[in-house]
């Protein structure tokens, strides 16, 4: 089933809607949030809650600014970086110790992702940056923008290209 179908369904209020969805997505975004929070217990508990989320806001959607994966792969994300800040507003910056001690993007993705290790190394390493930042360390694009001192059009660009180039490596491996 493509995306405009699912789409369609979820904003009929169709009854296997968000089965079908989750069928489809549930690996990739309890994969982004494992990565946020790395606790597997509030990575299922935060996927539920995106979906519950997907369900109530799906009339927000709007498909000519967004493809569907992006839109409900950024409420996954939003889902483990509120988590994050409420930990961290509750326990008093013990959320930053655990960041800062934590491992690596690229330690995580060495360790668990050898696939999509693979796939990121044969990106252009400005592009495998980006893609880092945004969609593994939870920045904005914004955040992005200042942390590489490059424009905002620049990041956009480059994740647009980035997600084109895996999209084209994917297709292509499989």
């Amino acid at each position: 089933m493509n995306e405009s179908t699912q789409v369609a369904l979820l904003k009929e209020r169709a009854p296997r809607a968000l089965d079908y969805v989750y069928e489809a997505y549930a690996a990739s975004l309890y994969g982004i949030i494992y990565r946020v929070v790395g606790e597997e217990g509030v990575a299922e508990e935060l996927l539920k809650d995106t979906f519950v989320t997907i369900w109530e806001k799906i009339d927000a959607y709007d498909s000519q600014k967004y493809r569907f994966f992006t839109w409900i792969m950024q409420i996954a994300r939003n889902q483990a970086m509120d988590y994050l800040r409420s930990k961290k507003d509750t326990q008093s910056g013990e959320a930053d110790l655990v960041l800062s001690n934590g491992p690596t993007i690229e330690m995580l993705l060495k360790k668990h992702d050898r696939p999509l290790q693979n796939l990121l190394d044969n990106l252009p390493p400005e592009q495998g940056e980006v893609i880092k930042l945004v969609y593994f360390a939870g920045y904005s694009q914004i955040e992005a923008a200042k942390k590489l001192n490059i424009s905002l059009e620049t990041i956009k660009t480059r994740l647009r290209s980035a997600l084109i180039k895996l999209r084209e490596l994917l297709h292509f491996s499989l």
